[in-house]
């Protein structure tokens, strides 16, 4: 027999050895799979909560281990599936030294109902039950601040943000919510409007940093916007608090003031609508041969009011004998 021939015989002597080695080995391995094991296995864990008088803070753990006795396939196949468990707290109990607590038995019952008859589950891997942190809710009703950069196209102008409630109520522990007085709007931003709109805006209960929650949630908003045009009008200028014995004469005694409305407003629109003023306890305390007078509108209905020019009038002031 040649060298080649034998080498050949080995090689397949070889491969014939390894494949039943490992058809041994694999029949060793079922063999051991099918007994029964305990291991200790971590499992994401969430919660749930059907008591709305009660609170989750984020302190509480999650993440649980427990002991978990099954067969081998079935060990592997939890320390890879890595399933979430839900610890429900229905069935809490109080105690005013203690706290909120769940007995032991309570959760373990539930992570066995959740892993199935195939396993047993025989306890934490601390040997203790998850502690709870959980706190009685108090409510509190507060204002709501809208939060809004709202612009409009040219020649248009936002007549009102209207809120469908001005309160929500919010709720948390007591401590928490003594810190609360309003509650801001999500920033709500718009540009280039030219017509009324209805939307929503969400509370910004984020902040609280999961120590309270808000009701409702979100709000209906409505935003009125009109359309303006400008016109000039001639206003004369008054003078506040002027004591009986003394006189003032301005130069110019009138300004053109520049009114923004709606068309409809405009038509409407007269002098006696635009309040030009000058404050003689003002005058008196400034040393200035020119002032600039205050102005407001009277009529609700215009959007702005302003000077056509800020030269401001001169005055002279006199007493009366």
């Amino acid at each position: 027999m040649g060298i080649i021939n034998l080498n050949i015989i080995k090689a397949y002597q070889t491969k014939r050895f390894l494949l039943f080695f490992s058809a041994a080995a694999f029949v060793w391995i079922l063999n051991n799979l099918s007994d029964t094991f305990e291991k200790e296995i971590s499992f994401k864990l969430q919660y749930a909560n059907p008591n709305k008088d009660l609170f989750i803070s984020n302190k509480n753990p999650n993440e649980v281990s427990l002991k978990i006795k099954a067969s081998g396939y079935k060990l592997i196949s939890l320390s890879l599936s890595k399933p979430i468990l839900v610890l429900n707290i229905l069935g809490v109990s109080y105690d005013k030294n203690k706290g909120y607590s769940l007995s032991e038995n309570n959760q373990l019952s539930q992570f066995q109902s959740q892993l199935g008859v195939s396993v047993t589950v025989t306890g934490f891997k601390v040997n203790a039950p998850i502690v709870l942190s959980l706190f009685k809710l108090s409510e509190k009703k507060v204002v709501v601040r809208l939060v809004s950069e709202t612009k409009t196209k040219s020649n248009f102008f936002v007549v009102s943000q209207t809120l469908s409630q001005d309160s929500v109520v919010v709720r948390g522990s007591s401590a928490f919510l003594k810190s609360i007085n309003e509650v801001e709007t999500v920033l709500l931003k718009l540009s280039l409007l030219d017509r009324s709109i209805d939307t929503v805006v969400f509370l910004n209960w984020q902040k609280f940093d999961q120590k309270g929650f808000v009701l409702p949630e979100k709000l209906g908003l409505k935003i009125e916007v009109s359309e303006f045009s400008e016109i000039v009008i001639q206003s004369s200028i008054k003078v506040l608090n002027l004591p009986d014995q003394m006189k003032i004469n301005f130069f110019p005694n009138s300004l053109p003031v520049i009114v923004a409305a709606p068309l409809a407003v405009l038509k409407n629109i007269s002098p006696q609508d635009i309040e030009l003023h000058i404050n003689y306890l003002d005058l008196i305390k400034v040393d200035k041969s020119v002032y600039l007078p205050s102005i407001k509108s009277l009529n609700k209905g215009v959007f702005r009011v302003k000077l056509q020019n800020k030269l401001g009038v001169e005055y002279i002031l006199t007493s009366i004998k």
